[in-house]
């Protein structure tokens, strides 16, 4: 996957908002079909180390905001999650009013790496899969942000992937993921009439579920997924 754009992102009350990376996913093939599923089997990263992140402030220290904002009422950002030590303690509340809508704030301040958030969807059974493309921001600590994460497909935003972003050359987290998510399609794509296939398809889904076993294996420090 490519970093495709730096757009400007949480766009909150302070003067400047933090750089903003997207990153894109693929063209799907049929959602049912193409779907690759991610089990973090018991919250990885709750193992892992501690780095946050920021780069030009656009937030605030006051708590306080959060609660008086409309969809927001019942936000507190009290740290709630940890993410290890590669992302640190964050708070993170999502609206009531609209399910892309979400506050930030995060314990720990990253100005060189940064870290991602993907809308996802959750299953009962442990499942997920992406929604949309990766919101990644460096952040500072103790700044609340308001965030905005994009779908692109119908299901409900009812969990956040919290990643660490590509640090080259020695890990590559965010694109090991997007490479897991975007396995199955990617495989559907490469080989014609596989979407007619009955053994292509469980092909294109053995690959995927190798492409995500690789990533939980060897970035399960560097991730957590949570349900504001």
């Amino acid at each position: 996957m490519k970093l495709l754009t730096i757009l400007l992102f949480f766009s909150l009350w302070a003067c400047d908002a933090p750089q903003r990376t997207r990153f894109q996913t693929n063209p799907g093939v049929g959602e049912d079909l193409s779907d690759s599923f991610f089990n973090s089997s018991g919250e990885p990263g709750s193992g892992i180390s501690d780095e946050e992140d920021s780069d030009e402030d656009d937030g605030t220290d006051d708590d306080d905001t959060a609660a008086t904002t409309p969809g927001f009422e019942n936000c507190s950002l009290v740290y709630q999650y940890y993410g290890g030590s590669q992302i640190g303690h964050f708070g993170l509340c999502q609206s009531t009013l609209n399910e892309s809508t979400f506050k930030l704030k995060m314990a720990n301040t990253d100005k060189t790496v940064g870290t991602c958030f993907v809308p996802i969807h959750r299953l009962a059974n442990g499942n997920s899969f992406k929604l949309g493309i990766a919101e990644c921001v460096h952040n500072e600590s103790g700044k609340v942000y308001d965030m905005i994460l994009t779908k692109d497909r119908p299901e409900e935003i009812n969990g956040v992937m919290v990643i660490k972003y590509d640090k080259a050359p020695t890990s590559y987290p965010l694109t090991s993921y997007m490479n897991c998510m975007n396995a199955k399609n990617n495989y559907i794509l490469a080989n014609p009439n596989c979407i007619n296939s009955a053994q292509c398809l469980m092909d294109a889904e053995r690959h995927a579920q190798y492409l995500c076993t690789q990533f939980k294996n060897q970035y399960s420090a560097f991730y957590v997924q949570v349900s504001p």
